[in-house]
């Protein structure tokens, strides 16, 4: 039995249950997952797109996002939804005059299934954009640059250790990681770049795949707790778990700034081109720096979040 929680922006919730030929779990939790951690499965036969795109949304009155319950999508804390996705979106259809309804989904598969039906407008799972990706569905334009990093654990003693001493015993380099264990997020845009990784160095990567119901947080925090030493994610869910992970370091970055955006429906033209134009403009905007510094930058907002895991 699959569950997802159904939210609208006046704060109603409501629990509905599909069921499904394979069980997959739902926490309902306040925890913060990892956003960006899914790789589609390209294989899957496409889904036909329903015909509805941003005049058929205005006119019916609000838009219904996708999300994850994630660190860089949305939380609970103390009763209030947050989340840096979530206020993106909430600013979006505020100034749209639109309604925003949130479908809290754990599996992508499914994810990618509810927006070509259209049980969801848009996918809002802090997604790289990427080659196969753009295949299944249209992305707007990038509203944030990220990398991936390596996710190290320091020497056990690195508070007693002067900054070079530290930094002589951590991966700098990413030819140092052949002959080296990395653990990644089952089927992930993470997987993907460490194989081209591992190809770009000549091989010699040992690239292990987690279980397909390891979130990528889960991972982080073993490497934390000493039970594996590596493993990769974003820069911004680096920033946010060393603030309550402090002996983790994210700072060997692995890949080229890659595009977050959202994913829309293939046919979506006129709701791309509206997102797009709001995009380019809130970019510009401080009202976007103070949305992108109040979940990344301040340590009382990563307080918030260590205390809603």
């Amino acid at each position: 039995m699959k569950r997802y929680l159904k939210y609208s922006q006046k704060g109603q919730f409501t629990l509905r249950a599909v069921f499904r030929l394979f069980p997959i779990i739902f926490l309902l939790t306040i925890s913060c997952k990892s956003g960006e951690t899914y790789q589609q499965d390209i294989s899957s036969p496409p889904v036909k797109s329903v015909d509805f795109d941003y005049n058929k949304i205005k006119q019916r009155g609000y838009i219904t996002a996708l999300m994850d319950n994630s660190s860089t999508g949305l939380f609970l804390y103390r009763g209030e939804t947050m989340g840096y996705e979530y206020e993106l979106l909430k600013m979006f259809t505020d100034s749209m005059g639109l309604d925003l309804r949130v479908e809290m989904i754990v599996n992508l598969e499914r994810a990618f299934e509810m927006l070509n039906t259209g049980e969801g407008d848009i996918m809002a799972f802090n997604l790289t954009v990427t080659k196969e990706r753009k295949e299944r569905i249209k992305f707007t334009d990038y509203h944030n640059l990220l990398k991936q990093v390596l996710i190290q654990r320091k020497p056990d003693n690195w508070r007693d250790l002067k900054f070079h001493e530290i930094e002589s015993q951590l991966i700098r380099n990413p030819v140092d990681l052949i002959g080296k264990e990395v653990h990644v997020r089952y089927q992930s845009a993470y997987l993907d770049r460490l194989r081209n990784l591992d190809d770009e160095i000549g091989g010699g990567i040992i690239i292990t795949e987690s279980d397909p119901d390891t979130e990528t947080e889960q991972l982080l925090a073993k490497v934390a707790k000493g039970e594996i030493d590596f493993t990769i994610v974003e820069e911004d869910i680096a920033a946010v778990n060393s603030r309550y992970y402090p002996n983790l370091d994210g700072k060997t970055a692995v890949s080229l700034p890659q595009q977050i955006a959202w994913g829309l429906r293939k046919n979506s033209d006129s709701l791309q081109l509206v997102i797009n134009r709001w995009i380019k403009g809130i970019r510009k905007h401080p009202d976007y720096y103070v949305v992108y510094f109040k979940y990344f930058r301040s340590s009382k907002s990563s307080l918030i979040r260590k205390k809603s895991k």
